[in-house]
C-alpha cells in the first residue's frame, strides 16, 4: 500500500465495479492510514520537540484494525508469522520512546533483523 499519493485512483476504479466491491473496505482503510499518519497527534515527539515515529498506541490500533478487517474480508492481509514478528519487536522497551539507552551498535541491531515466513 503506497500512501505517497493521496488517492489510489486504481484501487477507486477497481472497487466501482460490482465484482470487486467487497474490497472497497481496503480503500477505507488506506484512507484511514493516510488520516492517522499524518497527525501529529499519533506520532511521539522526538528531543527537539519536533514529531517522529508513530506511537505504539497508534501501531497496536492501526494492526487491530487491519486484522477485524482480515476477518471480515476472510482472506489474508497479514499472517500470523508477520504479526508475531511485529509483537516481538513492540515488546523491547528500547522500541518505547525517543530515550538514549541504548547504543548505536544496539540500534543497528533492529536494522539486521528480518522476516522470513
Amino acid at each position: 500500500m503506497c500512501t505517497v499519493v493521496s488517492q489510489d485512483r486504481t484501487m477507486e476504479r477497481l472497487v466501482s465495479q460490482p465484482q470487486w466491491a467487497h474490497l472497497r473496505p481496503l480503500l477505507e482503510f488506506r484512507g484511514k492510514i493516510i488520516e492517522v499518519t499524518r497527525s501529529v497527534e499519533s506520532r511521539l515527539l522526538r528531543p527537539d520537540g519536533t514529531p517522529g515515529r508513530l506511537s505504539l498506541e497508534t501501531r497496536r490500533k492501526l494492526l487491530e484494525e487491519l486484522l477485524f478487517l482480515q476477518s471480515t474480508l476472510g482472506m489474508t492481509l497479514i499472517s500470523d508469522e508477520e504479526v508475531s514478528f511485529i509483537q516481538q519487536l513492540w515488546e523491547d522497551e528500547r522500541y518505547q520512546d525517543y530515550s538514549p539507552r541504548y547504543t548505536t551498535d544496539e540500534r543497528n541491531h533492529f536494522k539486521g533483523l528480518t522476516f522470513k515466513p
